[in-house]
């Protein structure tokens, strides 16, 4: 399992031809039995340098929570 938080603060490709935002490092087709999970805002978008069939851009994969209350606070 491979979590990523914070997905909305990537700011993309930021310095030189081999820096790429971490969104285009996540797997297009994860490994068997992998699974990938992925926290962010839908603001600002995923970064631009993202491959067009990468799952971050289907509308398929958006599961949003409505309210902060949809969320439990552990302590």
């Amino acid at each position: 399992m491979l979590v990523v938080d914070g997905l909305d603060e990537d700011r993309g490709v930021t310095a030189g031809p081999d820096a790429h935002s971490i969104a285009t490092l996540l797997p297009r087709v994860p490994p068997y039995g992998m699974r990938v999970i992925v926290a962010g805002r839908p603001y600002p978008p995923v970064p631009g340098d993202v491959h067009a069939d990468q799952p971050l851009r289907s509308t398929r994969m958006d599961h949003q929570s409505d309210t902060v209350s949809d969320g439990v606070i552990v302590r």
